[in-house]
């Protein structure tokens, strides 16, 4: 479950998305929105909410205008450069208030972890009422850098069953700070929080071969699409496949989200022993040409499994090699390639 994160935050409607190459704004609403950004270059994209289609033209800046496309994704984690209109502690706030005010501003301006990190901890060490706004946010932000500390932060900030986004530091001064996570290419948008907290250290426990802890922080997240997604790909990964089917019964392909938990579904099903099931869960699946790439790519990838527990190699081969005409380095796809040449004809 591949995620990586990318800093945006609201103001008065106005979204400003902060990476290393600049700052960009945009307004507007689901299925319509304009944004510029500092290099001049202009954005207008229109689409057709819950079917994946999206008309967007370009000016200025050093791009051509392109033609309508379907959803795209979010490739890679981007850097803020600065906190637009941030408030500031006033003049009777805490020394401790101050410290970790400053080291959030040098987080969200990509300075170096170094330089921050250990400041907003100890402001929170110092300071016993900044102790869950400090973990929380030097962990979040400090994950999302990769920072070999922030996964004891984490950790420590679920542990405490509080929730971040109520905290008075986080409220004054952070409310305005988002991440967005994407997971195989479906990109979900949160404020600093538990659910955040909760996402990010599943997928850390995740990464370091932690599995039983991942399933234990995924099963008390907030009950959604993404959370039934995460739990049922941590069920079949702890081969407890039986136990993720209930997590999408009767589910239909709705948006991009629907289409991975079927895939989901798919595994489960041909590890306990359907694979014709599986693949009608695939064709549901892939239903919609509209969805997104990853998701499509992972269902194709998904079916050609179920075919070649069917012996049905022809078909494998087919699905494989929808995926590798449109990307090569696609998850998992090079392993299939491998056992699909070697599977008997």
């Amino acid at each position: 479950m591949g995620v990586r994160y990318r800093k945006s935050i609201n103001i008065g409607g106005v979204r400003f998305n902060l990476n290393k190459r600049g700052v960009s704004a945009s307004v507007g609403t689901k299925g319509a929105r304009y944004t510029v950004n500092s290099a001049g270059r202009r954005t207008t994209s229109v689409g057709l909410p819950g079917t994946g289609l999206r008309y967007q033209t370009q000016s200025g800046g050093h791009h051509q205008a392109t033609q309508a496309s379907p959803r795209t994704r979010t490739t890679r984690l981007t850097q803020p450069v600065q906190q637009p209109a941030a408030p500031r502690p006033g003049l009777f706030a805490s020394k401790g208030q101050k410290r970790l005010w400053a080291a959030l501003q040098q987080a969200v301006s990509s300075a170096p972890a170094e330089t921050w990190l250990r400041a907003a901890v100890q402001a929170g060490r110092d300071d016993a009422s900044l102790h869950l706004a400090a973990d929380t946010l030097a962990g979040v932000l400090g994950n999302a850098v990769g920072a070999p500390q922030t996964p004891a932060l984490l950790s420590s900030v679920w542990s405490s069953s509080l929730e971040p986004a109520a905290d008075p530091f986080i409220r004054r001064y952070a409310a305005r700070l988002f991440m967005t996570l994407t997971f195989s290419g479906v990109a979900t948008t949160l404020p600093v929080g538990r659910e955040l907290v909760g996402l990010m250290l599943c997928s850390q426990l995740q990464r370091d071969g932690h599995l039983e802890q991942a399933l234990g922080v995924a099963t008390v997240l907030p009950d959604n699409p993404l959370s039934r997604l995460i739990r049922s790909q941590l069920l079949v990964d702890t081969g407890r496949p039986a136990e993720a089917l209930p997590l999408s019964e009767g589910l239909m392909n709705t948006d991009d989200i629907a289409v991975l938990l079927l895939t989901s579904r798919a595994t489960a099903l041909r590890a306990t022993g359907h694979a014709q099931a599986a693949v009608e869960v695939c064709r549901e699946a892939l239903r919609y040409p509209s969805r997104g790439a990853d998701p499509r790519q992972q269902a194709l990838l998904e079916r050609a499994r179920a075919y070649l527990d069917l012996g049905q190699k022809l078909n494998a081969w087919a699905d494989v090699e929808k995926v590798l005409a449109q990307d090569s380095s696609a998850d998992g796809l090079h392993d299939l390639l491998t056992q699909v040449n070697s599977a008997p004809d």
